[in-house]
């Protein structure tokens, strides 16, 4: 049988852990990181032999000018690994 005291050191228990995960779960969204290009996971495009064919040898062109991989990366959607392996 549980006496008054079991009971108010039991309650005493309970509150302090609902302050700690409401605390946690603060805590837990303001440390998150706003969604940016390089973070955000979206599904890729799908594209067709020919389409990467074009790509591939629109991106050799526009290195062999000279143009950022950022940039090119940026244009077609892909990543800087990506075109550093073309």
């Amino acid at each position: 049988m549980m006496t008054q005291r079991h009971i108010s050191q039991l309650q005493k228990i309970v509150d302090q852990l609902q302050r700690i995960v409401t605390e946690a779960k603060g805590a837990a969204l303001e440390k998150r990181p706003a969604p940016t290009a390089s973070n955000s996971r979206t599904k890729g495009t799908r594209r067709t032999a020919t389409q990467v064919g074009k790509m591939k040898k629109e991106i050799a062109a526009a290195r062999r000018r000279g143009e950022r991989v950022a940039d090119l990366a940026k244009k077609f959607g892909v990543t800087t690994s990506y075109i550093y392996q073309l």
